[in-house]
């Protein structure tokens, strides 16, 4: 994984701590539905004095950052819905891609679209969106938008590939 990043620990943590930082700050801005890292820990450590209306769920040993209306429109959800709740159901049942705003509900999904985010030509990202190459696009383009607001002195490209 390295070699894809650069070519030392150190470059590999800043990529890292890049990736974390834009996803993260672009939830609590509201331009993507949840936050959600893998390493245990990490995310209830980022839960403490969050802004109105960003909450933090745990379930099914993962832990989820997420700005409830950014969740409600993205899984076009009634008025009054619980969102906590679908939010926890999804976690627990691993069908979180959608949740973060990738567009696929998990990596599985097939057929699909694959969306690499470049970063000064090299890949830095990537996840499973929709099979419609309008909303892979459409995804895309938001979570490409993440890192550029974080990373404006940055080159970010996207790239889609159809996944049968």
């Amino acid at each position: 994984m390295e070699a894809e990043y650069g070519d030392s620990p150190a470059v590999f943590k800043e990529g890292l701590a890049a990736t974390v930082a834009a996803q993260f700050n672009a939830t609590l801005a509201g331009n993507k539905p949840a936050f959600l890292e893998t390493v245990p820990g990490l995310t209830a450590s980022l839960a403490k004095d969050l802004p109105p209306g960003v909450r933090f769920a745990e379930a099914g040993g993962l832990e989820c950052i997420y700005h409830e209306a950014a969740v409600a429109k993205e899984l076009n959800l009634p008025k009054g819905a619980d969102v906590d709740s679908i939010v926890r159901r999804k976690l627990e049942a691993g069908t979180y891609g959608r949740l973060l705003g990738y567009g696929a509900d998990t990596v599985l999904d097939r057929p699909c679209r694959r969306v690499a985010i470049l970063r000064n030509g090299k890949e830095f990202f990537g996840f499973i969106s929709s099979p419609s190459k309008a909303e892979a696009e459409r995804y895309a383009k938001a979570r490409k938008q993440d890192f550029a607001d974080e990373f404006p002195s940055e080159q970010w490209q996207t790239v889609i590939k159809y996944l049968p």
